[in-house]
């Protein structure tokens, strides 16, 4: 990914070429790659105008087979005022596809990148995706707008059309909400240590990740990745049907996941929200570039891979953690008024006090839990030592003068604490009561990977 950042960096400026001229569509560049060289350059000038990728292709000389496309949001592959553009991408053969941020338009509901997949085009997301959300904040921002007043509502999803009020007796309905690498995985794998707690990870992750349900035992499969897509918020709805005898069930949210299934899930009154921050965006930023790098939530990237350091450009880096932060801001403070106009409750919680027991607490509280339940959490897990952000910059002493004086700078050394998941994930010692739980949760696979993506709306 270390490769396209400064091809995307292009593409965002050929997009600004129409900045002024292409609302209510976004702002697109595109550029094509033959054998690491650009070869063509292309962009969207307006409403009814080629595409960023078919212009791109229009002044492409010679054939696009094999070639690599860059673009700075996702493909369309629906028939607005143009064709698709999956459609042009796929017939011209280019081999892979480059994409800065998914469509925040929930109508296709990642038909895009989808069609590409299946068609053998291998896609790259989210290089650079703070600064392409950046560059057309204001179109994601009326989509999301549009979409949170119900006047923009994705073909087949209704929301509230899928399951019925819960029956008594039925477990406590949560989710997770958390922008990406803020300790999800760590408190949902908390929570699932809890014998009477189920919690699935992330459901509807849209970056072609790991598919990853709850890890008690061996875990259970609610269907393929092909029956999740084809009805998101029916699957949900399903996780939380199928719950095993729970007393709670619930899953992760996070940012980049499907607009229409966080219109539901927000939209329900009767699902209990736990909205997961991490105070270190420093952090937080530096673990999202670790991971896009180490491709670990790619399909043949599921396992460890080499921690190599990142080499960031230092001019270039301030503005692009700016971005970053911005952008999570963002994202917050859009699902906190969401909760807020619709008079729902929910709790706040950092990933720097998951360990504390009076956050502990606060969450099973939420779950209708009192404070006996404490000790049904036995994955609790000890602190352990960070890793010293010098150890992921390469560049860490330019950085530390450029952030010095910024608002950032007394994030460079944190120490804040990492969660280590107990092997034990919180399963009881007595192998008899293990396999009851087994016997009870059921012996069924438990990985699916998911795919990707969005649609432009353009």
């Amino acid at each position: 990914m270390e490769a396209y950042r400064d091809h995307m960096r292009r593409c965002i400026a050929l997009a600004r070429r129409a900045e002024g001229r292409t609302a209510p569509n976004p702002m697109v560049g595109a550029l094509i790659l033959r054998d690491g060289q650009v070869v063509a350059e292309g962009w969207h000038e307006g409403p009814g105008l080629a595409h960023a990728e078919v212009d791109a292709l229009r002044r492409l000389e010679g054939s696009a087979a094999g070639t690599t496309l860059v673009v700075n949001l996702e493909p369309c592959c629906h028939h607005g005022r143009t064709p698709p553009c999956s459609d042009a991408l796929i017939d011209a053969g280019v081999a892979r596809v480059v994409v800065g941020m998914v469509d925040p338009n929930p109508r296709v509901g990642g038909k895009g990148v989808r069609q590409l997949r299946d068609a053998g085009v291998e896609v790259v997301l989210g290089v650079e995706e703070a600064r392409s959300w950046q560059l057309n904040r204001d179109f994601v921002e009326r989509v999301q707008a549009l979409v949170d007043s119900g006047e923009l509502d994705p073909e087949g999803f209704a929301p509230g059309a899928y399951e019925p009020e819960p029956e008594a007796g039925s477990p406590t309905r949560f989710v997770v909400i958390s922008a990406p690498r803020t300790g999800s995985d760590e408190l949902c794998s908390l929570l699932d240590s809890h014998p009477e707690i189920l919690c699935h990870h992330e459901l509807c992750n849209v970056d072609g990740v790991r598919y990853a349900l709850s890890q008690r035992d061996t875990g259970f499969c609610l269907g393929t990745t092909e029956a999740r897509d084809a009805d998101p918020v029916g699957f949900v709805h399903r996780a939380w049907r199928e719950h095993q005898g729970a007393r709670a069930v619930g899953f992760a949210l996070a940012r980049r996941h499907p607009e229409f299934v966080f219109r539901d899930v927000i939209a329900d009154p009767g699902v209990r929200k736990i909205v997961l921050r991490r105070r270190n965006r420093l952090e937080t930023f530096v673990s999202e570039l670790l991971a896009r790098k180490e491709r670990r939530w790619t399909h043949d990237g599921a396992s460890p891979c080499e921690l190599t350091k990142i080499k960031i450009e230092v001019e270039l880096e301030l503005d692009d953690l700016r971005a970053y932060a911005e952008q999570q801001d963002a994202f917050y403070d859009r699902v906190t008024r969401a909760l807020e106009a619709r008079g729902q409750a929910f709790i706040e919680v950092d990933y720097e006090d998951l360990l504390e027991a009076k956050t502990q607490a606060r969450i099973l509280a939420e779950l209708g839990f009192n404070a006996a339940a404490l000790e049904g959490l036995r994955g609790t897990t000890p602190k352990r030592k960070p890793d010293a952000l010098e150890e992921s910059i390469a560049n860490y002493d330019q950085l530390a003068r450029q952030l010095a004086g910024t608002e950032f700078e007394a994030e460079l050394d944190p120490r804040t604490p990492r969660l280590a998941p107990s092997p034990a994930r919180g399963r009881p010692e007595n192998p008899g009561e293990l396999e009851t739980r087994r016997a009870r949760r059921g012996q069924m696979l438990a990985t699916v990977a998911p795919d990707a993506s969005g649609d432009k709306g353009r």
